[in-house]
């Protein structure tokens, strides 16, 4: 089974009890904040929290199905609220890395499978981790590494998709 989930990304229909919004959102509902940050924040959150009780639904209901069942939930990016969209990426700050990069990558395998896995594992190594449990042949792990698109001065994204290695930042 396979599923692309939209959500959180804009529009952004639903609170957080997955009741419809009936307020006009229009000048907000965009997948970067363009006016109101905290307003914003606030309906990418809303929407988080719907969908995510609806995903912990959906994965017991296939664990009630199949107690072996592997279970990929990983997120494309991070909520990028600071206006990573609008700003080049040369001059992005470290939060703007961080929460750009920052996603959720949750893989529940079948025990003999998990040797490979590790808390910083990157999006690149997920199917090469999952193939190689269920046989298909070994693969073995890429460097970490993520991309991006950039955009350009006015403000579109450019064709180019820019390969970083793992950012690491002292505290």
């Amino acid at each position: 089974l396979y599923s692309h989930i939209n959500a959180p990304h804009s529009p952004y229909l639903y609170n957080g009890d997955c009741s419809l919004i009936t307020r006009n959102i229009e000048k907000d509902n965009h997948h970067t904040p363009t006016g109101n940050v905290d307003e914003w924040r606030s309906l990418y959150t809303n929407q988080l929290q719907c969908i995510s009780s609806q995903m912990l639904e959906t994965v017991d209901t296939i664990l009630d199905k199949d107690r072996n069942a592997i279970i990929i939930i990983q997120g494309d990016h991070g909520s990028n609220s600071q206006k990573q969209g609008e700003i080049d990426i040369t001059n992005w700050s470290k939060i703007q890395f961080i929460e750009s990069f920052g996603i959720l990558n949750a893989l529940k395998l079948p025990e003999n499978c998990t040797d490979s896995l590790y808390p910083s594992i990157s999006r690149v190594n997920t199917f090469r981790v999952v193939f190689s449990c269920i046989g298909l042949r070994h693969f073995d792990l890429l460097s970490d590494q993520y991309f991006t698109k950039t955009i350009n001065s006015d403000k579109k994204h450019n064709k180019d998709v820019y390969k970083f290695e793992p950012i690491f930042f002292e505290e």
